[in-house]
């Protein structure tokens, strides 16, 4: 039996000690910004099929949620990594996630979210708290408050 790898990377954007968080129509829960990482032709990578890097997807993860690109200082920086057998929320089936984390701060809440997205900005007491919240968002904020990962950063 083959156990499919997912490659997902994803940006908890804080301002202090909220974060932020979008409704996710297709897993019918909110989550942090996340995106599975692409496989792609590079002509300038050589022949054949590559997968995108991590920030690079968490970068483009968290400009789709805010609407807006980012400058060189506010790029997420690594926070987390994650590579366990974990079930589907979406199918049920069992698979290999090797998750890349990133966090992202900004000084103030946006007043506009990007593309007319549904959005909250919640500590992690109130995730927890909440629902529909996806069970992966539940799953990461468990691992990092065992770590002290949890915003506000510094």
């Amino acid at each position: 039996m083959k156990i499919e790898n997912v490659e997902v990377a994803g940006t908890i954007i804080a301002c202090g000690e909220q974060m932020l968080v979008v409704n996710n129509i297709k897993w019918g829960a909110f989550s942090f910004s996340m995106t599975k990482l692409r496989r792609r032709q590079d002509p300038a990578l050589g022949i054949g099929m590559h997968l995108e890097q991590p920030q690079a997807a968490a970068i483009r993860a968290a400009a789709e949620v805010l609407g807006r690109t980012l400058a060189e200082h506010e790029l997420p920086s690594l926070l987390h990594e994650v590579k366990e057998y974990r079930q589907s929320d979406a199918d049920g089936i069992w698979k290999l996630y090797n998750l890349h984390i990133f966090q992202m701060t900004l000084p103030k809440r946006p007043a506009i979210p990007g593309a007319g997205l549904e959005i909250e900005w919640l500590t992690a007491t109130e995730l927890r708290n909440r629902q529909p919240v996806s069970s992966t968002v539940r799953y990461l904020l468990t691992c990092l408050e065992e770590q002290g990962k949890l915003p506000p950063w510094k």
